[in-house]
């Protein structure tokens, strides 16, 4: 079976944020197969970030482990061999345990040991966290607090900065955080605010 057929295009990226290659992928049930045009010159880092798409606006991206094993896959009518490898741990979509939706809002933080507050667009929100993006960079493993005022009534959250992902624009950086200390009142009220905007983007899409 030509693996080429259900393939999807991506981008891939270090840890680091720096742009590696243009590929074609396949999700698995537990991992992605990428797929090269030509044999990459070095070996792959041990940990990259795969970037579906290439809408700049899209922030979806996907943590895998790479294993640097390459198969070959020739097309007689094109008389191409384009060089595949499967990674070994991913966060796949699948495996993700909060449903989240795609936000777009403004949101003030105060991050930790500072008394000033900065500015950062929220694009991914669930009731265990949110992924932001920022052109000021922030260091992962800290928290930041700030007030949510999107469900029915103010709630003050705190947050850690677990990881660093990849954005397609230069200047630009994308955080995945986690809650702290949610309280079950207060997780109730996102699973709220999460349900209504799904249901809010459904109608909107239909």
């Amino acid at each position: 079976m030509n693996p080429l057929v259900n393939a999807e295009t991506g981008m891939l990226y270090t840890a680091d944020s720096e742009f590696l290659a243009k590929i074609k992928y396949i999700q698995n049930p537990t991992s992605f197969t990428f797929i090269f045009y030509s044999m990459p010159k070095d070996d792959l880092p041990d940990v990259v970030y795969l970037m579906p798409g290439e809408d700049p606006n899209d922030y979806t991206s996907f943590y895998c482990e790479t294993t640097n094993l390459f198969s070959q896959y020739h097309v007689p009518q094109t008389d191409h061999t384009w060089y595949l490898t499967e990674t070994k741990a991913c966060d796949l979509m699948s495996n993700r345990t909060e449903f989240r939706v795609d936000v777009s809002f403004s949101l003030n933080i105060k991050p930790e040991g500072s008394n000033l507050e900065k500015n950062i667009t929220v694009v991914d929100f669930s009731v265990g966290g949110l992924k932001f993006i920022s052109d000021t960079e922030f260091e992962t493993g800290k928290t930041f607090s700030f007030i949510f005022s999107k469900g029915n009534a103010p709630i003050y959250l705190t947050a850690l900065i677990l990881q660093k992902r990849p954005t397609r624009k230069s200047g630009l950086y994308c955080y995945g955080c986690r809650f702290l200390d949610v309280h079950p009142q207060v997780e109730s009220a996102l699973r709220g605010f999460v349900f209504k905007e799904n249901l809010l983007q459904i109608r909107t899409h239909k």
